[in-house]
């Protein structure tokens, strides 16, 4: 995202893609951390 120009980002906004593509990247932050909540609940079970 940081080596896109002024001119893409613009259409990407403007179709409609640039929340989305936000979205799915804020999303990818958090898998590990959710990961390591199963893996924590999974080891408390035995």
């Amino acid at each position: 995202m940081q080596q896109l120009d002024a001119a893409t980002l613009g259409e990407l906004h403007a179709e409609g893609h640039l929340m989305p593509v936000f979205m799915a990247l804020a999303s990818l932050a958090n898998v590990a951390e959710l990961i390591d909540r199963k893996s924590r609940r999974n080891a408390a079970r035995g």
